[in-house]
């Protein structure tokens, strides 16, 4: 209660634009600059970035800013960077001033500190002046307050249009960039090191956090799983290369220009600081590692499509600094391959489409993107592995827990999941094969879900806006109908995106006009189901309870990285019934278990019971959150 009535009373300081300080005079708040001291825009260009940097002597919560424009220059939008992982953000304008700024619970930011880009639009010729009016810096207090630092720096950033003998100068230094109408081909690491040693910092404490819970007798693996989650996330943050300064508008089409031979420097030190952050893991695992994914970020371009050329060269050097993944990014939305996948050169491209005419009633959360991946040759490209596809979400106010990526086929949906991140404010899905793609906030309803409504409904609609079950019928769900050992498999496959179409299976009683036969061929090559006997897997026979939490933690262990608990009988002792899981299934029933994925009732399990459908979204549910 307390640490909301400190949010709620800073923001209201934040809304009200206050300008009287609580400090008369700055102790700890020393400066605030802008990233370039003048701007010179391109002939062409109509957008540029400037990126805001505060120095604080002090660990601080907040900052705010007040811009006041001269001219015909206007702020499109505000980007923060990587650093600022708050959810408490403003935006207003009062009496002709811009505010804008940012409030987190916890002071975490301390020192010089790039705060954020502001991206502006810009018209004519004529100069144009950019004044900060006001800096405000808050600092949290033990009693659930706050204190507020302000200058009035009356700094002044000038803006004129590129002319003969006046090169532009708006290529940016930070995350967010504009187009450029003469490419540089040089990328540029996106974090300094104030920046570094920030997420650094931000991670290590989360880490100690996790650390603490685990030794305070938290699963271990759960444990692990969320640190490598904290690792990987700091390492991506700190691994976004710039490549706006290589980009070429061309009518509607921003084309990048690359030189694999100004990367090794720039992989090495992401190399270099991944190895460190990886480190961190040793405390949780001696063998822990996390993946490393290199970002390379046109920026922002006011044009609809993009052309990026993935050179092998660049991919060769990207696998010699031990980089697992490339990531290339527009405008906010990303696409990540591994980097085993890249065959050769390959060219991605990037079409944002116009909302299409749609045979749906459903809610689109994201703008609509068509993406191919080509070969050489110009032909499309084919993955054995998925691709990581992030959406920014730009409508609000939907539920982020029915967000599905979808694609649009003919004026149709095809729904295959995701998650969404707040702190982003992206939803991320994975594809082997491309096309046209949106979010959509997936609403299903069902009219016979009442009596299960309590403990399954939000899993079963979560599970459902994904595409990963379906009703019986129109507008009936059937919860307490049994599952079958082929429905299950099916839903797992969709679940985990295991569709192998190379896959075989070899049982008697799967065959070829069967419609769960790929389904099965894919979970059974993944290693994720078996039969009941070598030659039988019986996919007309209902799931048993114990089957079902086998095959989850099949895939706990197959697809995230999972290992069975070493202490079964130690976790399989809180259920009475402990002795009817047979053998076979044990280890599987006791890692469900420990990750909460099953539980027991009435300090029994019940391994032999028949699995329902209510059952079964509801473990749908509780994997895709591991």
């Amino acid at each position: 209660m307390k640490m909301k009535l400190m949010t709620i009373f800073v923001l209201i300081c934040i809304l009200s634009l206050q300008i009287t300080a609580f400090a008369a005079t700055p102790i700890n708040l020393q400066n605030v600059e802008f990233s370039q001291q003048s701007v010179t825009v391109g002939t062409n260009a109509n957008e540029f970035s400037v990126g805001i940097i505060v120095t604080n002597n002090a660990m601080f919560s907040g900052a705010e800013f007040g811009l006041g424009l001269e001219g015909n220059i206007n702020i499109k939008s505000v980007e923060y960077t990587s650093t600022v992982t708050s959810t408490n953000k403003v935006f207003k304008e009062k009496d002709g001033v811009n505010y804008f700024g940012f409030f987190d619970n916890k002071n975490i930011y301390n020192g010089k500190v790039t705060i954020c880009n502001v991206i502006f639009t810009y018209s004519g010729n004529d100069p144009a002046k950019i004044t900060m009016k006001e800096t405000n810096v808050t600092t949290s207090t033990e009693n659930g307050g706050a204190t507020k630092e302000s200058i009035t720096p009356g700094l002044v950033l000038n803006v004129k249009r590129e002319s003969a003998g006046n090169p532009s100068n708006t290529s940016p230094s930070f995350p967010s960039g504009s187009s450029t109408s003469v490419p540089s081909a040089v990328p540029a690491t996106t974090i300094d090191p104030q920046m570094l040693a920030l997420i650094t910092q931000n991670a290590g404490q989360k880490l100690d956090e996790l650390l603490a819970n685990k030794n305070n007798g938290g699963n271990a693996q759960t444990a692990l799983k969320q640190a490598i989650d904290v690792v990987e996330k700091a390492i991506e943050q700190q691994s976004t290369l710039n490549i706006s300064g290589s980009v070429k508008v061309e009518g509607e089409t921003a084309k990048v220009v690359l030189d694999a031979n100004a990367f090794p420097d720039l992989f090495k030190t992401i190399k270099n600081n991944a190895a460190i952050m990886n480190d961190k893991l040793k405390a949780f695992d001696p063998n822990a590692k996390a993946n490393v994914t290199a970002t390379l970020d046109l920026g922002a371009q006011n044009v609809n499509n993009a052309e990026i050329p993935i050179i092998a060269d660049l991919v060769t050097q990207a696998k010699e600094a031990g980089i697992d993944a490339i990531s290339i990014k527009v405008n906010g939305v990303s696409l990540a391959v591994e980097v085993d996948q890249f065959i050769g050169n390959m060219t991605l491209t990037i079409k944002k489409q116009p909302t299409a005419s749609l045979v749906t009633n459903l809610k689109i959360a994201s703008d609509t993107y068509n993406f191919e991946f080509l070969n050489s040759s110009g032909t499309n490209a084919t993955f054995t592995k998925p691709v990581l596809v992030k959406l920014p979400i730009t409508v609000q106010g939907l539920n982020s827990d029915l967000f599905s990526l979808a694609k649009i086929i003919d004026g149709k949906l095809e729904f295959y999941g995701g998650r969404y991140d707040a702190e982003g404010n992206y939803a991320e899905g994975e594809r082997k094969s491309f096309s046209t793609y949106a979010i959509f906030e997936n609403k299903v309803d069902f009219t016979d879900i009442a009596d299960v409504q309590a403990w399954a409904g939000k899993s079963i609609g979560i599970a459902a806006a994904q595409g990963i079950v379906q009703g019986r019928s129109e507008g009936q769900f059937v919860p307490n109908a049994e599952v079958t050992r082929a429905e299950f498999a099916a839903m797992i496959v969709k679940a985990f995106h295991l569709e192998d179409d190379s896959a075989t299976e070899s049982f008697s009683d799967v065959n070829d006009k069967d419609w769960f036969k790929s389904v099965v061929a894919s979970a059974a090559k993944a290693g994720i189901i078996h039969g009941r006997s070598v030659e039988q897997f019986a996919p007309n026979e209902t799931i048993s309870r114990a089957e079902m939490a086998t095959i989850a933690s099949n895939a706990l262990v197959a697809v995230k990285g999972y290992k069975n608990e070493t202490d079964m009988n130690a976790i399989l002792s809180k259920f009475k019934d402990s002795a009817s899981i047979h053998s076979s299934l044990a280890a599987g029933v006791a890692l469900a278990a420990s990750q909460d994925i099953v539980v027991g009732y009435n300090d029994n399990f019940e391994p032999n019971d028949s699995s329902t459908r209510a059952q079964a979204a509801v473990v749908i549910e509780r994997l895709l959150n591991k």
